[in-house]
């Protein structure tokens, strides 16, 4: 800490001065390391500067020495700077990953969905893909003989949708859908329309968009319908296992399953399957390796 402080002159005593108890003249805090020049008493300069640097008051209320950089330090921490928004929430990010000629996390649908389908939806059923990515899910759906509406924001996974569904000669059922899960153009209009089946796989949102999204596909679905989901678990994140088998860097875009048990109970159904697993993913290179999933089969009230 460099104080600047000039002596007096000679016809303003410092006597005087703390008689009279006067208020300084001028104080400045500069922003370049930390320098305080102060034109008047010190301890005002330095009162001054403790009460514009909210770092220094927190830290000495809990007991711990101030830093050295405290324009840094309460900048960082100013509550008016917000961290930017997750950058996987921008439709450019998944066009430029799906836009290469390889299947980013393979042709083959998702084991648990696969396992899902196969026990729950036993006749021809209309089934909403959210996040559907390249198709791999959508695709196998429609090769069981389910009519599917791939919804996704990327265009380039809707593409990539198109030619697996017509590889397996299933392009009729599949139906792109160009929409962001986080608004809802995508849901169903009219009760007529409303689908028999719903499917989240690795579909990770921000936090807050979390109850609307889960919301919207409940509305959207047929009274005894059901929501197949599988997600990353927050562990995925806490063991290291993002660094091989994939999945968004913050954990509140996962969920363990008590989670997905609350926000669902803001809608009308219940829990036939919930889960919390690790295993070795096998979905292309970007989901291989060990993995912490959460998995859950929800069904929407007959009444």
């Amino acid at each position: 800490l460099r104080v600047v402080a000039p002596l007096p002159p000679a016809s303003c005593p410092i006597p005087a001065i703390a008689a009279t108890r006067q208020r300084p003249r001028c104080v400045r805090i500069s922003s370049s390391r930390n320098s305080i020049r102060a034109y008047g008493s010190f301890h005002s300069a330095l009162d001054s500067w403790r009460r514009r640097h909210p770092a220094f008051a927190a830290s000495a209320s809990a007991g711990v020495p101030p830093s050295h950089e405290p324009s840094r330090r309460a900048s960082a921490a100013s509550p008016q700077r917000r961290r930017p928004a997750f950058r996987s929430m921008d439709p450019g990010v998944w066009d430029s990953r799906y836009g290469k000629d390889e299947f980013a996390y393979g042709k083959e649908p998702n084991v648990y969905v696969k396992e899902a389908a196969v026990k729950y939806l036993t006749k021809p059923s209309l089934v909403l893909d959210l996040a559907s990515g390249e198709g791999r899910n959508a695709a196998y759906l429609a090769s069981l003989g389910h009519t599917v509406h791939a919804i996704d924001f990327s265009e380039e996974g809707l593409k990539k949708t198109k030619l697996l569904a017509e590889a397996l000669g299933v392009a009729h059922r599949v139906v792109c859908v160009k929409a962001d899960v986080t608004g809802t153009s995508w849901m169903p209009k009219g009760s007529d329309s409303k689908a028999d089946a719903a499917v989240m796989s690795f579909c990770h949102l921000l936090a807050p968009d979390k109850p609307g999204v889960l919301a919207n596909v409940a509305a959207s679905l047929k009274p005894g319908g059901v929501l197949i989901m599988e997600v990353f678990h927050p562990n995925q994140v806490a063991k290291g296992y993002r660094a091989k088998s994939g999945g968004p860097p913050d954990p509140t875009m996962m969920y363990m399953l008590v989670d997905l048990r609350k926000l669902m109970l803001a809608s009308n159904g219940k829990e036939l399957e919930g889960a919390e697993m690790e295993y070795e993913l096998a979905e292309g290179p970007l989901h291989t390796g060990l993995g912490a999933v959460t998995r859950m089969v929800w069904q929407k009230s007959e009444a």
